[in-house]
């Protein structure tokens, strides 16, 4: 299988889309008036086919309340929960060991992976995901269909850290003959894009 990332620093301007390819793009707006996708939408997509829905976040604060009354029933639910929603959104989003994290020795970390836990086996037996979780889920074996994807956009300048779901779903994602414009140079600016090339 063969696949391309395109590595110039200016790359040229994106006029068309080869037939057959879906265009990727950070945002699903127009990009220079060609219709893309963002991976969210395509690993929304990928999961529907698979049963999957997205939890509203009414359902997702409920469901966090209700695993909080269950692993720490001696706290106030409601709080503890907005206190480790963003905690929990990140172990979905990346994709982290829970048995390692429960492991670590740190109380706080054990709570947080027990949380995390039991949160998504709760969508999960209500066929759903939490929104933080899409690409982290639609990587796992047969979820994701490969194809021929035009990926542009995904410019992590300014030392933002590489999402490595993101690589992971692009990986999956990208089909035979797909190609990934990706600036990059020496310029500690392009750090993050010579991480993921």
């Amino acid at each position: 299988m063969s696949r391309f990332i395109k590595t110039e620093l200016v790359p040229a301007p994106l006029l068309e889309v080869p037939a057959g390819f879906l265009l990727v793009a950070p945002n699903s707006v127009r990009v220079r008036g060609l219709s893309a996708q963002s991976l969210y939408q395509i690993g929304k997509a990928s999961l529907k086919k698979r049963g999957f829905g997205i939890a509203t976040p009414m359902l997702a604060a409920d469901a966090l309340r209700t695993t909080v009354r269950t692993v720490l029933p001696n706290v106030d639910a409601s709080s503890v929960a907005r206190h480790y929603r963003e905690i929990i959104a990140e172990i979905l989003r990346s994709g982290i060991c829970t048995d390692k994290l429960a492991a670590s020795g740190s109380e706080r970390a054990h709570d947080a992976a027990l949380i995390a836990d039991s949160y998504r086996a709760i969508l999960q037996d209500a066929r759903l995901i939490d929104s933080d979780a899409v690409l982290a889920e639609a990587v796992r074996p047969n979820v994701i269909e490969p194809r021929s994807v035009l990926v542009y956009g995904y410019f992590r300048g300014r030392q933002l850290p590489a999402r490595p779901e993101e690589i992971e779903f692009i990986d999956r994602l990208a089909g035979d003959g797909s190609i990934f414009y990706l600036p990059s140079c020496d310029a500690p600016m392009f750090s993050a894009n010579r991480e993921w090339i």
